[in-house]
């Protein structure tokens, strides 16, 4: 049986950081918060001047953003 995306991402046992840029298309924000309200643990970032490429258009952000991802707690427990 298949599952839809929004259906698998509520599945997921790890972390989610989700890194959306501030001028990215109105769709993009739109999935984005369906899935904080699908998953409540998701943490996000909204990357200031970015577009949907963050990585290309604020790298240094984009960077400490997923250092931050990388070394915060989990919110899903220590056992995960």
């Amino acid at each position: 049986m298949s599952r839809t995306p929004m259906r698998r991402i509520c599945g997921v046992r790890v972390p989610i950081t989700f890194l959306i840029g501030e001028n990215s298309h109105p769709f993009f924000h739109t999935l984005h918060r369906r899935m904080v309200r699908a998953v409540p643990a998701i943490r996000s970032e909204v990357i200031p001047g970015a577009g949907h490429l963050v990585h290309a258009d604020a790298p240094d952000a984009f960077a400490m953003a997923v250092c931050r991802a990388t070394t915060r707690p989990s919110p899903l427990g220590a056992d995960q």
